[in-house]
């Protein structure tokens, strides 16, 4: 009986045994493929269950939409300007939720994806992702390149949107 990679060949037959033997070569690891080899099949059997995916309370905005939802906007918008191939903008996804939620009807927030919409990237001079921006009557008055903590958005906010500093 020999091994390669790990893998048992040869008759299964007496492994245990030839293990117990005084001198004998072969080690643990001549056996435990065979309770792989079981375990590979007892794994068909078990269902495939699809990963959790969260429903985003933020929008997607593309193209003539971004004048309706943030330009002409009453309520202040906070704008994520994001890639999908982009890490760090991953990260920020739950943050944004978490603004959505927690600012309510005192913030509205919208993510643009800067791979469909370049134009965006040269208007407002996007160099680096994720970039956030706050748009308060149409205007832009803060923009933030990178990553960002939850206190770091805080403030963002609290200091650039008056409704939100109560």
């Amino acid at each position: 009986m020999a091994t390669t990679c790990g893998f048992v060949s040869g008759s299964g037959a007496g492994n245990a045994a030839a293990l117990a033997r005084p001198g004998s070569r072969k080690s643990v690891c001549d056996v435990a493929p065979r309770r792989i080899v079981g375990l590979a099949a007892q794994r068909s059997t078990i269902r495939r269950v699809a990963p959790l995916r969260m429903v985003s309370k933020v929008g997607t905005v593309e193209g003539d939409a971004f004048d309706e939802e943030v330009l002409k906007s009453s309520t202040p918008v906070l704008v994520d300007f994001y890639a999908d191939w982009c890490g760090p903008c991953k990260l920020m996804a739950p943050l944004m939720d978490w603004a959505a939620s927690n600012y309510g009807d005192k913030l509205k927030v919208v993510k643009v994806d800067t791979e469909k919409n370049q134009n965006f990237v040269r208007d407002y001079k996007i160099h680096g992702l994720p970039t956030l921006a706050v748009f308060v009557n149409g205007e832009n008055v803060a923009q933030v390149e990178g990553a960002m903590s939850k206190a770091a958005i805080t403030e963002l906010l609290e200091s650039n949107v008056p409704a939100i500093k109560s």
